[in-house]
């Protein structure tokens, strides 16, 4: 998988993407909970918060519905994202990444 983690509001919750498909299961039975198409080059992180994701794909930072993957926001973003030193974080409604706040979402 691309990425994994657990759902910090559910713990009982795994989220897998692997590059295609993302999908939310329980721990206790591996069923799904939902899943749909994601096929943005990386998944940065998950505001479980806030039900939003921010992925990165060919010069544009995504922010989308975590629970549909609906675009919300399109950011135009001049770093590769997928390196590390130019990653960013999706944090209350703001991207932020090393270098400080880039974005406000609203």
């Amino acid at each position: 998988y691309k990425f994994f983690e657990f759902d910090a509001l559910n713990p009982n919750r795994l989220v897998f993407w692997d590059g295609s498909m993302l999908s939310i299961r329980q721990c206790n039975d591996f069923s799904v909970v939902y899943e749909y198409p994601l096929s943005d080059n990386v998944l940065l992180n998950i505001d479980y918060y806030n039900n939003e994701m921010l992925t990165y794909s060919n010069g544009h930072l995504y922010v989308r519905d975590f629970l549909n993957g609906t675009l919300l926001k399109d950011i135009p973003y001049s770093y590769d994202a997928s390196y590390w030193y130019n990653r960013c974080l999706l944090i209350d409604h703001s991207i932020v990444s090393f270098m400080g706040v880039i974005y406000f979402i609203n």
